[in-house]
């Protein structure tokens, strides 16, 4: 609040905690900046800390290439990991088929 207010009219009862005075409002202001600061500073530098190398799985992909019946890893990926986007681009492409056979059809007929 501005100094030039009347702290009795705006807190009603005396004893509130905007009696205390300004010097240990102004230390408990420091101590909890300083623990903010604290908290952030923690919390920013394992954020931007390097994260720890992982072991890779691309080797282990490679050796179980053979046990998913496949001839080389790109295909074994695409099948495994990427079946449902494959299956729907095989959809789109035998519906292409079905219409191109549907007008071929049609046109022989006329």
């Amino acid at each position: 609040l501005p100094r030039d207010v009347d702290l009795s009219v705006v807190q009603g009862k005396s004893g509130s905690r905007l009696s205390q005075d300004p010097a240990s409002r102004r230390r408990r202001d420091r101590v909890l900046a300083t623990i903010a600061a604290g908290i952030a500073f923690a919390v920013t530098w394992s954020v931007l800390s390097d994260p720890a190398a992982l072991n890779s799985v691309a080797a282990e992909q490679v050796e179980l290439t053979p046990s998913a019946h496949g001839k080389d890893i790109v295909t074994v990926i695409l099948a495994d990991f990427r079946g449902l986007d494959t299956a729907g681009e095989i959809t789109v492409v035998g519906i292409a088929f079905v219409g191109i056979g549907t007008l071929l059809h049609r046109w022989r007929r006329a």
